[in-house]
């Protein structure tokens, strides 16, 4: 449960922050003199990217859960079918 929470609610807020939030915290430059490169450009590619991260943890745990058994359906020692 941990897993979900962390990959897909507190990662989503990430992804969010990402793309709301970056013009409050940093401004858009590209001074390659100081090394500090933020531009729209970049802010989109991070962004495009961390949501390509996310498709791949969401793939991955829908490939999980259907390849799983609940824990419902397990088998205890000694049952028979």
């Amino acid at each position: 449960m941990c897993w979900i929470v962390t990959r897909h609610v507190i990662f989503g807020r990430i992804i969010w922050s990402v793309v709301s939030e970056p013009q409050t915290v940093l401004e858009y430059g590209w001074r390659s003199e100081d090394g500090y490169y933020f531009s729209h450009n970049t802010q989109r590619y991070f962004a495009v990217l961390l949501l390509a991260l996310q498709l791949l943890i969401c793939m991955w745990l829908a490939m999980s859960a259907s390849s799983t058994p609940s824990s419902s359906q397990a088998r205890r020692p000694g049952q028979l079918d």
